[in-house]
């Protein structure tokens, strides 16, 4: 089963945790998306290439986890998805053109 992305060759493999590295990626593009959100309501042309990608591995590697640590990261996954309905909706209202 995969594990998520091969730890550091100094880390000792007892300390990878893969919940907290999906965690810490969930917290990332939420980050990146109130930025496209922000700069969209400004009226700024926003560059969406990649994201698209970036939610899908995401989503492969979070499937990759035990069951219970994927139920873990739930209230993330919906507020993330919760993030990505918003930046729709705000380019919809600005008519910002995706790029």
């Amino acid at each position: 089963m995969c594990r998520g992305p091969d730890p550091s060759p100094f880390a000792s493999p007892s300390s990878y945790d893969p919940v907290q590295t999906l965690s810490s990626s969930i917290d990332d593009l939420n980050k990146t998306i109130v930025m496209a959100i922000a700069l969209t309501k400004a009226g700024r042309n926003v560059d969406l290439a990649g994201l698209e990608h970036s939610v899908g591995v995401l989503c492969a590697k979070t499937l990759d986890l035990m069951p219970d640590e994927g139920r873990s990261l739930r209230p993330a996954l919906i507020a993330l998805s919760a993030a990505l309905d918003a930046l729709v909706a705000a380019i919809g209202q600005t008519g910002a053109r995706r790029t």
